[in-house]
């Protein structure tokens, strides 16, 4: 090239990783270019990183590189360890033509490692377990300070640690995720050199609640009361039928959250609320109440407690009948005095109830009722009391009631008045008049149900009073009967089964005292009978001579002791007697019989009778 020039040639050494520095040396070269001067004693000026060096060379015409200057500063890095240098020089060739020349240079240092980066030893775990921190720091006089923060919880891990930290993860941070079953700890690792920050990093760490009864909701008490007044005063016990529940639920949290939801299932039904008042109790016996609780981190807990229901149905009078009779309760249509006969029953709600048995009657025509009150020892009674001077010729009311201790039921009779009619066909029942259409008639009202009135009332009452209902009028192995041959109970009582009973029998009452009547079902009997010789009649047959009216054979031999004179059986020695012929020995035998009648068949055995269909409940 025409004329010389300089360079700058930069290198690095001493690197200090504690302080975090690094020696730069800058070195200054001239290139010649043949040409002589007289002056050999040049000035020049290094520039290293902001730092002005001066210098003075001697320097000859050689084209080849001649050392001239050189500098050396310590170079503090930036505080993550990077740095870059840049370098200026000028010389001056005095006494020539070059006069003053210039060079730069810059050089990027070694990046000198500073804060340390955390690392785990498992990046998930459960509260209340240890992780290790592990910090593998750049220089040995480095010390860390490690601080973690979750939600609004924060606080100091370790202080002064080296290379290490194992750490127990405190079960409250559980506290800071509530709604969740799993949050992120920052864990921050502060490094110093001494009491000087290096830098600082940070880790994520995993952590999960677990599974466990401390970290589930807790059912701490399920308070059960009786909510009807009337039975607690009554029974001091929960009643079929009667009772309802007060339920009142406590249950919290564990660790900040928050219960999400109650469900108690009692008697078939559930209640989503901590407090309320349940339905009508339709069961007995032991029954539970089974609370679930869950919790804003989906977990829950169950707890069940058994109440006992005792069995309670209303009071019923099943039946009342009356009969005339005389005063000594004698049967007589013409009779002045009539005999009540009561049925019912009521519940004993182990031995807490009571009841009371009233019959009163009047005249029709009265206003004013006489009464009196029956005796009736068992909760299943039928009681029979005579009335005085009720006679035929007026029509009387006669009205039981029956108390317990939460309510009352009347059933009654009338003298001389229709109570229960039967339709022709077997389709209609009415009460209190003469059947005059098919269905259900009260007197002149109308009470057939149809099938969606049924379904109606099945929802209405939650089918539990209706089953009930049709439990006490027609209980398992209840016999109805009918002449409809359309007729089918489990169309009218579809929760319920009913089957067709004693097809082509009769029925007969159960008589303990014999051993063939002395069960219910027994079955015997014989539509047709073909009689045994052992079971007709005895009888024998007089034979007679009707060619010769003189002619007369009768037995003459004594009777074998098989024989009886009721039942002499065939004569097996006979004596002819005629006019003019004499009689022959007892030796002489003759064997005679009868003409063969009957043809041996078996005979009707069936009594007069009417057909109907039985129906029996089975279910």
């Amino acid at each position: 090239m025409a004329g010389g020039y300089i360079a700058i040639s930069l290198s690095e050494s001493g690197i200090n990783t504690s302080n975090n520095t690094s020696v730069v040396t800058a070195n200054v070269y001239y290139y010649g270019n043949g040409v002589s001067w007289s002056n050999y004693n040049c000035p020049g000026t290094i520039v290293l990183d902001g730092t002005s060096y001066s210098f003075t060379n001697t320097v000859s015409k050689s084209t080849s590189a001649q050392w001239i200057g050189s500098a050396s500063k310590t170079i503090t890095h930036n505080a993550d360890g990077s740095r870059s240098v840049s370098c200026s020089a000028s010389f001056t060739v005095t006494g020539t033509s070059l006069g003053t020349l210039h060079a730069s240079n810059s050089l990027t240092l070694t990046t000198i490692p500073r804060a340390t980066t955390p690392t785990l030893s498992a990046a998930s775990i459960a509260l209340g377990s240890a992780v290790t921190i592990n910090t593998p720091r750049a220089s040995s006089a480095f010390t860390h300070t490690l601080t973690y923060k979750i939600g609004s919880s924060s606080g100091t891990i370790g202080t002064g640690v080296t290379t290490s930290k194992s750490w127990t993860v405190t079960k409250s941070l559980a506290n800071q995720i509530p709604g969740n079953t799993s949050g992120t700890v920052v864990i921050t690792c502060n490094t110093y050199n001494g009491s000087t920050l290096i830098g600082t990093k940070t880790v994520n760490l995993t952590v999960t609640v677990p599974y466990t009864a401390e970290f589930k909701p807790k059912i701490s008490s399920v308070s059960i009361a009786e909510a009807v007044e009337k039975v607690k005063t009554a029974f001091g016990l929960y009643a079929q039928s009667l009772s309802q529940l007060n339920v009142d639920v406590t249950a919290a949290g564990a660790y900040s959250s928050t219960i999400k939801s109650y469900s108690t299932v009692f008697d078939g039904v559930t209640y989503n609320a901590a407090k309320f008042t349940s339905n009508v109790i339709n069961g007995f016996g032991t029954i539970p109440v089974k609370v679930t609780v869950t919790d804003s981190r989906g977990r829950t807990d169950t707890k069940t407690v058994n109440i006992s229901v005792e069995e309670y149905a209303p009071p019923a009078i099943t039946e009342i009948i009356y009969q005339q009779c005389n005063a000594d309760g004698t049967p007589s249509n013409t009779g002045t005095s009539t005999k009540i006969t009561v049925t019912g029953k009521a519940s004993s709600v182990s031995g807490k109830n009571s009841k009371t048995l009233v019959l009163k009657w009047k005249k029709a025509s009265d206003t004013n009722y006489q009464s009196r009150t029956l005796t009736a020892s068992d909760w299943a009674f039928t009681v029979s009391t005579i009335v005085n001077n009720t006679g035929t010729d007026e029509t009387y009311e006669f009205a039981a009631t029956l108390t317990d201790k939460i309510m009352s039921v009347e059933n009654g009779v009338q003298t001389g008045k229709t109570v229960v009619s039967c339709h022709a066909g077997g389709d209609g029942v009415t009460l209190f008049k003469e059947a005059e259409n098919e269905g259900f008639w009260v007197g002149n009202i109308d009470y057939t149900i149809t099938d969606a009135e049924y379904d109606e009332i099945q929802k209405l009452l939650g089918g539990g009073v209706l089953i009930r209902l049709i439990d006490w009028i027609y209980p398992v192995g209840h016999v109805i009967t009918t002449v409809n041959p359309n007729y089918d109970p489990n169309k009218i009582f579809k929760t319920h089964t009913w089957v067709r009973f004693a097809a082509g029998r009769t029925l007969v009452g159960v008589n303990e005292g014999d051993t063939a009547f002395a069960t219910a079902e027994k079955t015997g009997g014989e539509k047709t009978h073909k009689l045994t010789a052992s079971e007709m009649p005895g009888h024998y047959h007089l034979l007679h001579d009707y060619g010769n009216s003189a002619n007369v054979y009768t037995s003459t031999k004594s009777l074998a002791s098989s024989e009886s004179t009721s039942n002499p059986g065939y004569a097996t020695t006979l004596t002819r007697y005629s006019s003019g012929y004499t009689k022959p020995s007892d030796t002489d035998t003759y064997r005679l019989r009868t003409t063969v009648v009957g043809s041996n068949t078996a005979h009707n055995n069936m009594p007069p009778y009417t057909t109907v269909y039985f129906w029996k409940r089975t279910k």
